[in-house]
């Protein structure tokens, strides 16, 4: 499901920001997180249901790393460097399997067959993002001591950035799903922001506000809501 298809622009949108807003208004804003990673993995596993697998393995494997590396004293280094190279592994397994024996077949005159893997959606974003979140804590910038695992799911899977980024940081994002004026009931989501955004859809991928936030990553702005107009302008 691609931002600019009929099936998201008229159905998984709206149908998301308003159950959004319905759970706001019922009182069910404890129940919010869940919902936003529910409808990230409905929206993930639209075209290969099975790629759910591999997303799922790799937030259980990093949120385990990310612990790990918390509570590994003298081998938190050596844990960090294993969370890396199993998070690069996976991506090269996916990604570069079908190159590398091309070329042994060139190189070495051999005829080994292609495996046909097929790359999982947004792959590169959320491994690369989540090596992000794995060296704040080797290099003690963040503490996953409190950190709650639905948090961090919501983190990985949100929707609007998962497939096509920009790659976010977790400082930016995770502290949005306790801010209160974006789980209280006078919240504004309006289906202004729904036209706006399918009417940017086709704007996303030549942006220049991605372009310049990407640059930027190092001297980190002051978060941006996620739960704003221009943040549902996906």
């Amino acid at each position: 499901m691609i931002f600019s298809s009929p099936e998201f622009v008229l159905l998984f949108l709206p149908c998301t920001v308003l159950l959004y807003y319905a759970l706001l208004r019922a009182g069910y804003a404890r129940f919010i997180g869940f919902f936003l990673f529910s409808a990230s993995l409905v929206y993930y596993a639209w075209w290969r249901p099975e790629n759910l697998l591999v997303i799922s393995a790799s937030i259980l494997g990093n949120f385990a790393f990310g612990k790990a590396i918390a509570r590994a004293g003298k081998w938190r280094k050596a844990v960090f460097i294993l969370g890396v190279a199993a998070n690069l592994a996976t991506l090269g397994l996916y990604k570069y399997t079908d190159f590398a024996l091309r070329t042994l077949n060139a190189l070495l005159a051999t005829d080994l067959p292609m495996q046909g893997i097929i790359l999982p959606l947004g792959i590169s974003f959320f491994t690369f993002q989540q090596i992000a979140y794995l060296s704040d804590i080797f290099m003690r910038r963040h503490d996953p001591a409190a950190e709650r695992f639905l948090d961090y799911c919501c983190f990985v899977c949100f929707f609007p950035q998962l497939v096509a980024g920009p790659i976010l940081h977790h400082q930016e994002m995770i502290p949005q799903f306790h801010d209160a004026k974006n789980t209280s009931s006078t919240g504004k989501i309006s289906s202004t922001a729904s036209c706006s955004s399918a009417s940017a859809l086709p704007k996303k991928s030549s942006s220049p506000t991605i372009s310049r936030r990407s640059s930027n990553t190092a001297s980190r702005p002051a978060p941006r809501s996620l739960f704003s107009k221009p943040a549902l302008a996906v």
